[in-house]
């Protein structure tokens, strides 16, 4: 690989355990969440080395790096017993409860288990457990991993990051950010509708400019890009849940033509609408 080469994922499934990282894998991306984590109890104690974003981090038992979509990394030298799991960050992007921690969670790599010993056992704990949860391979095996990695990030952002509620600047005050996260909400649940920027942010009382930095600044989102993520998870219900047709799922999703719901779905997903009803649902 290249320092520019996509990776791109198809694994079976919501989420992808990897039960040993390779020693060394090339400079890629992808547009997975990726987290690699040294289990505290794995018998070793060496060093592995991981590169994100140009940045090298070594990583001992207990210790966490969280790797967002589109960033570059590597692993440079894995002597250890390093896993990882990767899954859609829509699964967090579309949660409103997360969306306000967004531009901070996504400014963190490494959970440090000498800085923070409790939380990461913790983390460690959840994302062990959540492995295990998907190797019983139960009819909610799927749905209780993620549940426990849900776990692990909410833990992450109550002990490391600041309620944003309580943030004080002239972007985030606690006015704003209780308005942004209504506005959240409501994008979240009227999402097949023709929204806008204007619309919305009078929703909430916000001058149209004001809105859509301060929308920025909270969700590391822009207003469209927020929107857009909504419409993809409700498309991937009405997929999952219903036998409409994939015109009608994009219709109702929001999008105004059949050709840019598929377009965007596949940016999105890596696959067509079709393809994620026959592999995702049917199997």
């Amino acid at each position: 690989m290249n320092y520019s080469e996509y990776e791109k994922l198809n694994f079976i499934g919501s989420i992808n355990f990897i039960s040993r990282v390779p020693n060394h894998f090339d400079l890629h991306w992808h547009k997975y969440i990726e987290i690699l984590y040294y289990p505290r109890n794995s018998g070793q104690d060496g060093i592995s080395s991981v590169r994100v974003n140009h940045k090298d981090y070594l990583l001992s038992p207990g210790d966490v790096i969280l790797i967002w979509q589109g960033e570059l990394h590597e692993t440079l030298n894995n002597g250890s017993l390093l896993k990882g799991v990767q899954f859609p960050a829509t699964y967090i992007l579309t949660l409103p409860e997360f969306t306000p921690y967004i531009k901070q969670l996504r400014s963190i790599h490494h959970l440090n288990e000498l800085n923070n010993p409790e939380l990461m056992q913790l983390v460690s704990s959840k994302l062990e457990h959540a492995e295990q949860l998907q190797l019983e391979e139960n009819h909610f095996s799927g749905i209780e991993s993620l549940l426990s990695i849900y776990e692990g990030l909410i833990a992450i952002c109550k002990h490391l990051l600041p309620d944003p509620d309580f943030a004080n600047n002239e972007d985030v005050s606690k006015k704003t950010a209780r308005k942004i996260k209504q506005a959240c909400v409501f994008i979240a649940e009227n999402c097949e509708r023709d929204l806008t920027l204007e619309y919305v942010s009078n929703q909430v009382e916000f001058s149209s400019c004001y809105f859509s930095r301060a929308f920025k600044a909270i969700t590391g989102q822009s207003f469209v890009e927020y929107l857009t993520t909504q419409r993809i998870k409700r498309a991937q219900e009405l997929l999952s849940e219903s036998d409409l047709s994939i015109t009608e799922v994009s219709y109702q999703s929001g999008f105004k033509s059949i050709s840019t719901f598929n377009r965007v779905f596949r940016q999105y997903k890596s696959c067509s609408p079709t393809e994620f009803r026959k592999y995702y649902i049917d199997e």
